[in-house]
């Protein structure tokens, strides 16, 4: 029998050192594509951050941060998200982050987050406030085929 390949990873927060099978690390780095592996942390202490309370889980920008996420993984929302590969940039896993770059970029209550392009995921370069009607207008209402379907009944009607 073959010996598997092992992976020893160190934990950033407290300094214990994990052993990961091979096949497991690459999942790993596959669902954490893009992350700092300096910053690995264990599952004690990924659970005991995401413990902490910030105080703003009612707040506002908090509501904000976390319906990002749930666009992106909810089930109901393929068509628009998981099946165009829309994802949250690893650098917006962290709330202070995204409160920090929400602030400075013209954040208010009133406004909507709002992607640029929307074949791209949620990140600082692709991400702005705005009003709820901008936030419509750059909507994916319908598939390219009801698109082309729609334009051709439209320009097949008698003027």
């Amino acid at each position: 029998m073959q010996e598997e390949n092992i992976v020893v990873m160190t934990c950033s927060k407290c300094g214990k050192q994990y052993e990961w099978p091979n096949k497991q690390f690459a999942r790993y780095l596959r669902v954490h594509a893009g992350c700092d592996l300096d910053k690995y942390l264990c599952k004690e202490c990924v659970t005991s951050e995401r413990s902490r309370t910030h105080a703003e889980s009612k707040s506002p920008i908090y509501a904000r941060w976390k319906d990002m996420f749930a666009r992106t993984k909810r089930a109901g929302s393929a068509k628009y998200y998981l099946n165009k590969g829309i994802k949250v940039c690893a650098e917006w896993y962290d709330y202070k982050a995204f409160k920090a770059w929400a602030l400075e970029n013209g954040y208010d209550p009133r406004l909507e987050l709002d992607r640029v392009d929307g074949n791209k995921g949620y990140s600082p370069e692709n991400c702005r406030w705005v009003i709820k009607a901008d936030n419509n207008r750059n909507r994916t209402m319908y598939g390219k085929e009801e698109l082309d379907r729609r334009s051709d009944k439209v320009s097949r009607e008698p003027a």
